[in-house]
This record gives structure tokens, sequence and C-alpha cells, in this order.
């Protein structure tokens, strides 16, 4: 019996030993190529590649140079994936190293304590087992301490990839008159199921489609002088608009609610921006920014912003004559120094939102600012500088006297609700998810209005009044750009290297079905019809049920999309990078109507009012239409 106890105790301890071997050389193994890793980032910065700094440069001696924009938007993209792949890399790796470690030590010290039960020779069984005790602690710190080391390398090489810190001043760089050829991560939402047709009375004939020519026929309006800075009012109290009214208007990103769908019938179809071709008015935009415009009647609201100034512009909207400008200045809190990002995002991304009380614009800086609708100054204030390795983009939403700011970053993430007449925070929510660039979205769930926000790893819904957290679910990874979307109590969330989700609001929050086929960077998706559309940034746009998932069709287009689809009058109109419209019915067949181009590039997401399109392109505002 005894004999049988000792053979298996030596059974036991050979097991030991091999997974101990196993799990340490594994642990080795790994912990050496986080050291490797770390190493190499403190040769190589990849958040400064000088490939990319040199052919910035080169674009700025040559602002024209198509190909050279190109080659700098594939690189950064390439650098996008590459940063997010070992961001992977460095968070499962240390995971698994540490589990690694566990393992091994926890088999060594069983393998020990049967070791110590083994029969030893009395003279010599204090000094065995001292020397197997010393062993052991040698064994155990060294593995500790390269798990120690190789932990601190994974830490370092991830602050390395996501901690910016704020630009310094420089005296000879003047990066604001460098021409911004990226986009930033741009986000909307789908739509909801009572649609209210709202009629207008003007009606836009269709008219052919014309081939692009080199020459513009239309001269652009162009801005000939500077508009002074309104002396600041006091505000009166006002009526705050009801949903009908936010429905008849293109108040937000991406039209009513943050949705995708606008509620009118008649969009233009046909237009040529070289040649002039139903062109009403286009203004050159010499300040950068990717916000896309937003309109209450006849204003219309964009944003631009650099180092040197950050501005929300209004334009009339039927003659793109210039209101009123003003900048974001003399604010408390506000950093000397802009923080740095990347020329696809800058200082000017969020789109800005109105009421038709007050006009709301929020920048990079953290500042936001609250003007009445002839530019006047209400209120502003710094929300904190935003830390985020891109640059801030989440846009602005407006309901009843409350204005909605999401904002998460690498420090932290939160939402908040501002009053929109005085600025003051009626509440805030701290939020357990990581840095995103997504926008919040309204949406109307068992009678009540809820925000619906996208991040990593979670899409959640809050309570309009009071910010407290309804429920959460825990679906998504990676650097979030997309809106979630919203259609028939059913809520859509997606992001490119994760997957592509739909929540079922009337069923206790529950996934109904997911895909990782197609899936959008920047792109939100929009439905239509029990239809659901995916853009991506490589050129494909795709048709799902929205009840079942399956997919219906699928269109290659070559370019890539950054701004995000719109639904208007039962049509679906996108731009892809390169300038060029598709308008195709929002049907389970598809049916293209028309592939009118702007003849610029387009990041941003359009607009419509009265029968009329407006859209930022790459170096123009236009309004298309009658």
């Amino acid at each position: 019996m005894l004999k049988t106890l000792i053979m298996n105790s030596n059974d036991k301890i050979r097991s030991l030993k091999l997974i101990a071997v196993i799990t340490g050389v594994a642990a080795a193994f790994i912990g050496l190529l986080m050291l490797l890793n770390y190493f190499q980032l403190r040769v190589h910065d990849p958040l400064n590649s000088e490939t990319l700094v040199t052919l910035t440069e080169r674009l700025s001696n040559d602002p024209n140079n198509e190909v050279l924009k190109e080659e700098i938007r594939a690189l950064d993209l390439m650098a996008r994936k590459a940063f997010f792949t070992a961001q992977w890399q460095i968070k499962t790796g240390s995971y698994l190293l540490i589990a690694l470690v566990v393992i091994c030590i926890a088999a060594l010290r069983y393998r020990m304590s049967l070791l110590h039960n083994i029969n030893i020779p009395e003279q010599s069984k204090e000094d065995e087992l001292k020397n197997r005790k010393t062993a052991s602690q040698w064994i155990t710190g060294a593995i500790v301490l390269f798990t120690l080391l190789s932990v601190f390398a994974a830490f370092y090489a991830n602050k390395t990839f996501t901690d910016y810190s704020t630009l310094q001043p420089a005296v000879a760089e003047n990066d604001s008159e460098t021409e911004e050829i990226e986009v930033i991560a741009l986000y909307e939402e789908p739509v909801e199921t009572t649609t209210e047709e709202i009629n207008t009375t003007e009606e836009i004939d269709t008219l052919s489609r014309k081939e692009i020519t080199e020459a513009a026929a239309t001269e652009p309006v162009e801005e000939t002088e500077t508009i002074p800075e309104p002396e600041p009012v006091k505000p009166v109290a006002p009526a705050f608009p009801n949903t009908g009214e936010y429905k008849a208007q293109h108040a937000s990103f991406r039209g009513p609610f943050a949705q995708g769908v606008v509620y009118a019938t008649n969009a233009p179809q046909s237009w040529d921006g070289t040649s002039g071709e139903n062109i009403r008015w286009k203004v050159a935009l010499d300040n950068p920014g990717y916000s896309s415009p937003v309109i209450w009647d006849d204003k219309l609201f964009l944003t631009t912003g650099d180092e040197n100034a950050r501005i929300l512009w209004c334009y009339n909207a039927a003659d793109g004559t210039l209101l009123w400008q003003h900048e974001a200045k003399d604010i408390q809190g506000s950093p000397a120094a802009m923080p740095k990002t990347t020329d696809d995002t800058g200082l000017a991304a969020p789109t800005p939102a109105t009421n038709g009380n007050q006009v709301f614009a929020i920048f990079g800086s953290g500042d936001i600012v609250a003007t009445d609708m002839n530019g006047n100054r209400l209120w502003a204030k710094n929300l904190g500088v935003p830390d985020n390795h891109y640059g801030y983009s989440s846009s602005l939403i407006c309901l009843n006297n409350h204005v909605f700011v999401q904002y998460d970053d690498n420090k932290r993430a939160k939402v908040m609700a501002l009053n929109a007449e005085t600025g003051d925070v009626e509440w805030e929510t701290v939020r357990k998810n990581k840095i995103s660039w997504s926008s919040p979205v309204l949406a109307e769930i068992n009678g009540k209005y809820q925000l619906i926000l996208t991040a990593n790893p979670t899409v959640s819904g809050y309570d309009v009044e009071t910010g407290e957290e309804l429920w959460s679910v825990n679906c998504l990874s990676g650097e979030v750009g997309p809106s979630a979307g919203f259609y028939d109590n059913k809520i859509i969330a997606a992001n490119e290297y994760a997957n592509l989700v739909v929540i079922d609001a009337a069923n206790d929050y529950s996934i109904l079905w997911e895909s990782m086929d197609y899936l959008p960077e920047v792109s939100s998706p929009v439905v239509a019809n029990d239809i659901l559309f995916i853009a991506t940034s490589y050129g494909m746009l795709v048709a799902f049920d929205i009840n079942s998932g399956d997919i219906l069709w699928e269109q290659d287009y070559g370019d890539g999309f950054y701004g995000s689809p719109v639904v208007v009058g039962g049509n679906l109109y996108i731009f892809e990078l390169s300038g060029k419209a598709y308008i195709i019915k929002a049907d389970a067949e598809y049916t293209e109507i028309a592939t009118p181009e702007l003849g610029e590039g387009v990041f941003t997401t359009p607009a419509f009012a009265k029968g009329r399109l407006y859209l930022r392109g790459e170096n123009h505002l236009f309004c298309i239409g009658k």
C-alpha cells in the first residue's frame, strides 16, 4: 500500500513538473515578446510616423496633389488598424502571461509539498528540505520578477499607444494652413417607425446627370469681409420645440433625434458640382473642420477650428450669405495650448445642435459655447481638456431644456445634460466604458425618450431627465466610432473589428441577432422599411433584414464611406470619399436611382431642408437644389 502511494506521488510530481515546465516556457516566451515590444517602442514611436509627417509636409507645399492625399489616407488607415491590433495583442498577452505564471507557481508549490512528504533519510532530511525550499523561493521570485517586468513593458506599450500629451506652443509652426484630407469618425443613427410626413412648398425637378467637366460653371460665394462679434445680450426664456417641430427641422447630426431619417419627401436627385448643374450656391471654406451642417428654418450652422480660432458660423440657407460668426474665446478653463489631434479629426469634428432658440457648439479643446439665433453669446464653459489620441468628436443633441454631451476619453467616461439657457449641469453620470468617438442618439421606448450611447464594451440607455442608466449590454470592442441606430424598439450597434448587434428593447434588451460579415469603421447604421443599411470604410453598402439578420443585397463601390447614410422620402443618400453620391431605393431589392458627383471629397453627412441638400465638401459648403 505504501509503495503504491509513493508511486502515485511520483506520478503526480512528474506531471506537476511537466506542467510547470510547459507553462514556464510559454510564460517566458510571451514575456520575452512583450519585453521586445517594449524596446521596439522605445526606438520607434508608433504615434509619430516619420513617413506620415514627411508626406504631410509635402502636401502643404502641393495642396492639390490628389495622389499624395490618397497615399496619406491609406497610410493613416494602416496605422489605425495596426494600432487596434497592437492594443489587442498587449491586452491578451498580459492576461495570458499572468494566467500562465499563476499555473506555473501553483504547480511548483504543489510539487514541493509532495516532495516534502516523501521519506528522506533522517541524516539528510533537514538539509534536503532546506535546499528544496530555497530553490523554490528563488524560482518563484525569478518568475514573479520576470512577470512584473513584462507587465510593466505591456503597460508602457499601451500607454505609448493611447497617451497623447498637450501640445506646447510652437513659434514657427502654422498647422492651420495645411489642408486637411482625412475625416473623423462620423456617427449617426437609424429611424423611428412612426414617421410623420412633412410636406414642403417647393418642388424639385429631376434632371439628367451630366458628365463631370474640368471647368466649374459656377463661381463660389466667397466671404469678403469679417463679420464683427455681436455684443452679449440677456436671453429671453423660450418655449422649447415639441417632437413634431424637431421632425420638421434638421437640427442635429443626421437629422431629427440623430437617427438618420429626414421627414421630407422631395430631396434633389441630380447635380454636378463641377459644372454647377443644380448647385444653388456654394461657399469656400478656408478654415478646417469635419462637422456637418445643421439647419433651423432659414439658418444653417457649421463649425471650424484650428490652433488659432474655433468658430461657430451661421449662413443664410437660401443664398449662402454669411449672417454672423462667433468665436469660442475668453472661456474660463480653456487651455492655452490646444490638445494634439490627428489631421482627420482636428478641433472641429463634433456637429453643432440647435433647438430653434439657442445654438450649441463644442470643440476638441473641451470648450462648449451657446449663442442665441443671432450669434449673441448666452454662456460658455470648458468641460475639461479631452484626453483623446485622435481628437474629440462626439456631436451634441438637444431635447426640451437639455443639451446632451457624451464625454468619453482615455481618463474618464461620462454623459451629462446641460441646461440650454444657463449651461448649468443638470445631471452627470459616470460611465463604465473606454474612450469612444460616437455620438448620442434619442430614441422613444415605451413612451419615454432615452439617450442611447455606444462605446467599448457597452451599448447603454439613459433617462433623459435624471441621467439614470436604465440598461446596458456588453457587445462591442475596439475604438467605437459609429453611433447607435434605432428602429421599431430595436437598437443597432456596430463597429469594425467587433460585430454588428441588434438589441430588442421589447424583450428585456436581449440580443436579437448579431453578425460579423460587414462592419463599419466610421459610418453609422440606418434603418427604413425593416431594412438595415451598413456602409463600410472599404466601400461596401449592405442591406440586412432587421428582424432576421439575413443579407438582402450587397454592393461594392470601390471607394470608402465615412459620412453616414440618410433616408429621405423612401430613398437612401450616401456620399463616398471621392464625392460621388449614391441615391438608392430603401428597399429589399437593390435599385439605383442616380449617382451624381460633387467634384470634391466628402467626409461628412448631408443635411436636408425645404427640398434642398446641404453638404460640407472638402473645400466648400454646398446647397443643392432649386
